[in-house]
């Protein structure tokens, strides 16, 4: 008996994390499909979810550009919480591009996201280094910021 119990009670915790929940445009608050509209510019919506995040419902609207994925994340008043999108690499500032290479540390940098919070911008990669895959994250003057 004990073994059938054990493998269950290992997936627990992993069905905690899996808080995300796919939703309809038209389920989310009002306020929060106007500011999605407003924010969403030539966007075309690809996708929307809920999401709880210390206690509170954040809502997310997952838009494609011509850059590619841009996801907007607001509270349920409508506020815009974080916007991210990719970009180039060519359109990042100097001083974050050099923060991203060296945050690389001779890996390839091969998607960059700028990450919006209120007046805030930094800049995520995914770098790929020996096969290995992992992300990097620098303010906009390129010191390291922990998200």
């Amino acid at each position: 008996m004990r073994l059938l119990i054990l493998p269950v009670l290992t997936l627990l915790p992993l069905s905690a994390l899996a808080a995300e929940k796919h939703v309809s445009f038209d389920s989310l608050p009002t306020a929060v499909q106007r500011a999605a509209l407003l924010e969403m510019h030539s966007g075309i919506m690809q996708g929307c979810s809920t999401d709880t995040e210390n206690g509170k419902t954040i809502y997310e609207v997952e838009t494609l550009t011509s850059n590619g994925k841009r996801v907007l994340s607001f509270d349920a008043a409508g506020h815009l919480i974080e916007a991210e999108e990719q970009i180039p690499l060519a359109t990042v500032p100097p001083g974050a591009l050099k923060g991203l290479k060296k945050q690389a540390a001779g890996g390839t940098i091969r998607s960059v996201e700028s990450v919006k919070r209120g007046n805030t911008t930094g800049y995520e990669a995914v770098v790929t280094k020996n096969g290995k895959r992992r992300e990097v994250a620098v303010d906009a003057n390129g010191n390291p910021s922990h998200d």
